[in-house]
């Protein structure tokens, strides 16, 4: 497959492709319409990601963005062993810039996503194991690390993003339900996003400015959790 040298934004077909996937999830139809997704969504994500990636490295040096299927690229394959839904195909294109040496998807870092009808972007991190939630706890309780956190999310609250990773009912026991950052402890997760309407820069080069302004701004979270992470 060629790789295109320069992004110059994902072509209409690509979410014309994503739309049709949908409707018809089967591997019969997909290996007949391959080199579109090839054409429509692979080459252009691979310029995307070359791209993107130094402009990332701005705001952190550190930041991993690597231009192949199972790096920065998620496979369009999806894992059913254990899923009910036996659908063996995403029906988007999700793109993950992280940082360390943990797997992909299982670190702190930017999610990127391209729908049938919208574009979705994030940051932070979908879901703690039970010694990082630990530390979690221990964070938000702390005064000045609290204190920080809940300033991170207010912040990206006041820019329009919805924050997520609430899993749990009421407050851990052995925590204060009435103390100033009750509600931060209720998380499993921690995460910032916005769903986006197909914005127009989909369809050329504005799609970087866009996404790393996105990112920018969603930074402090990100920014908090690595040091979560690194502590």
């Amino acid at each position: 497959m060629a790789i295109a040298v320069g992004f110059e934004g994902f072509p209409k077909e690509a979410q014309r492709f994503l739309a049709s996937l949908a409707k018809n999830n089967r591997k019969d139809w997909f290996d007949a319409h391959r080199d579109d997704y090839e054409r429509y969504l692979l080459e252009p994500a691979f310029a995307f990601v070359s791209e993107l990636g130094p402009r990332l490295r701005k705001l952190d040096p550190a930041i991993r963005a690597e231009p192949r299927v199972n790096g920065s690229i998620g496979r369009i394959n999806r894992d059913i062993r254990f899923s009910k839904d036996k659908s063996p195909y995403k029906d988007h294109l999700n793109l993950w810039f992280w940082q360390g040496p943990a797997k992909r998807g299982e670190s702190v870092g930017y999610y990127w996503a391209l729908h049938a009808k919208t574009l979705v972007l994030g940051a932070g991190f979908h879901m703690f194991d039970a010694k990082l939630l630990e530390k979690y706890r221990e964070a938000v309780t702390d005064p000045k690390r609290g204190v920080a956190l809940v300033r991170a999310v207010d912040a990206a609250k006041k820019a329009g993003y919805d924050v997520g990773g609430v899993a749990y009912k009421r407050v851990p026991a052995g925590y204060d339900a009435t103390g100033p950052r009750a509600e931060m402890l209720r998380h499993k997760g921690l995460w910032v996003g916005t769903e986006l309407r197909s914005p127009p820069e989909i369809n050329s080069r504005k799609l970087l400015d866009l996404t790393y302004r996105h990112f920018e701004r969603m930074e402090p979270v990100r920014r908090w959790l690595l040091e979560l992470v690194e502590a």
